[in-house]
């Protein structure tokens, strides 16, 4: 039992019959005091809940208006990997920015950085939805093809999953 879940027991009058009777009047009101104290907390988490699953939908609409596809970003292999990078002004991992940033339900800074995302997406480190690969994992395959690393068809596979992501039917 906590501290707090202690100090609301409710008292035993039997422990202080032989202090007179303004003693025992004493320990009614603390009882007293006590069940309300218990009940306001409860109405105080049920209140608290409320407002944060409010928040939490009022959050997620404003993101909708925002960012109407960022559910499919969300699971994008490329936004995921490149949430993974250090951010160049914070010099921080992107995951952890974002993370503070829908932990204060701001909407306007998480679509910050799925624009970013995307923005940047549009210089060539985009990943196509379709692709488990990179244009940096192609870059990295072709290399590794040359010095010997990967086989041929190892190289084909990759370089296959990107063309068709890229380019697709």
């Amino acid at each position: 039992m906590s501290n707090e879940e202690n100090d609301l027991k409710s008292l035993d009058k039997e422990n202080f019959e032989g202090y007179g009777e303004e003693m025992i009047d004493l320990v009614k009101v603390a009882n007293r005091q006590s069940n309300e104290i218990r009940e306001l907390k409860g109405k105080v988490e049920s209140v608290d809940r409320q407002i944060w699953e409010s928040k939490e939908e009022e959050f997620f609409a404003d993101l909708e208006d925002l960012v109407p596809d960022w559910e499919t970003i969300n699971k994008n292999p490329g936004f995921l990997k490149w949430l993974q990078g250090i951010d160049p002004l914070n010099n921080r991992p992107r995951q952890d920015l974002l993370n503070e940033a829908q932990d204060r339900s701001d909407a306007n800074r998480v679509a910050e950085f799925i624009k970013t995302w995307q923005r940047e997406g549009n210089r060539g480190t985009h990943y196509a939805m379709e692709s488990k690969y990179t244009i940096d994992d192609l870059k990295k395959a072709t290399q590794d093809r040359i010095h010997g690393r990967i086989t041929e068809e190892e190289y084909k596979k990759i370089c296959d999953d990107v063309q068709k992501s890229l380019y697709p039917r």
